[in-house]
């Protein structure tokens, strides 16, 4: 059985410094040799969540958010789950 040894992770976030809120894990395996990629995996974190765990938003990143098209925002705020359990849920497809 072939494994994807390699993981591409991208964070929709409100900031850029640590400890800044996130709103969306992203992720595809894939391999380096053979330029394969497995099935991607994606989830969104409530705002509210964030702010439970202390991470906070920074305004000039909300001023950014504010000028991408709609359906880039509307995919990234949904806030489908906690951040407790979207990084379970990351976890197991790791």
């Amino acid at each position: 059985i072939h494994t994807m040894r390699n993981l591409m992770i991208a964070l929709g976030t409100i900031g850029v410094k640590p400890g800044c809120t996130i709103l969306s894990i992203g992720a595809v395996p894939f391999d380096l040799a053979s330029g394969e990629t497995g099935s991607p995996f994606f989830t969104t974190i409530s705002e509210g969540s964030n702010l439970m765990y202390g991470l906070l938003p920074e305004d000039e990143t909300i001023d950014w958010w504010k000028t991408q098209p709609e359906e880039v925002k509307s995919l990234n705020f949904r806030g489908e789950h906690s951040l407790p359990h979207a990084l379970r849920l990351f976890n197991k497809f790791i």
